[in-house]
């Protein structure tokens, strides 16, 4: 069998100095290729991927809904303990004002809404009907979390939390 020589293309140099990096400008270290290559290559699929993530978050959000917080009085309330009410109605961030209702004004929205139920608007006077307090929330999902304390507020009797119909969407009373 008989043994060739090195070839004379491709000597054993002239590989050498083709696959050998350049070198280093003087003063400055020679840096590896593969490591800042990978770093660079990581923070650009995290940026593409935060990307997406926030495009389908933004995608995929329920549109805002109105919710009415109805909170009810006992008949023993002061003056100050409905200040108190309306500033926790307040800290809610309502949409608008907050609203209070006398008994006078719950009376005629009664005689209003059972126009048709005489026998119901009997016992609806503003003797019989609380005074109360509405506040308006706009939200993309409602959280109990900040309505739930105002119920066990001593002049609280009852608290009402109401999405109106809208768009197909049936109203609703959220237990909070």
């Amino acid at each position: 069998m008989t043994q060739l020589g090195p070839d004379p293309v491709f000597s054993p140099s002239l590989v050498d100095d083709i696959t050998a990096s350049p070198p280093a400008p003087e003063g400055r270290p020679r840096q590896r290729g593969l490591l800042p290559r990978i770093v660079v290559a990581a923070l650009v699929l995290l940026a593409v991927a935060g990307v997406g993530f926030m495009g389908g978050l933004l995608v995929g959000r329920p549109a805002a809904e109105t919710y009415t917080v109805l909170v009810y009085l006992k008949t023993t309330a002061k003056d100050n303990d409905k200040g108190g009410v309306r500033k926790a109605l307040e800290r809610l961030h309502p949409d608008g004002a907050i609203r209070f209702v006398t008994k006078q004004q719950a009376s005629a929205k009664a005689k209003k809404m059972f126009s048709d139920d005489p026998d119901a608007l009997k016992y609806m006077t503003p003797d019989n009907l609380p005074e109360s307090f509405e506040a308006d929330l706009v939200t993309r999902s409602i959280s109990c979390k900040g309505i739930s304390p105002i119920r066990k507020m001593p002049s609280v009797d009852s608290l009402v939390v109401v999405r109106k119909y809208h768009d197909g969407v049936p109203a609703a009373t959220i237990g909070c």
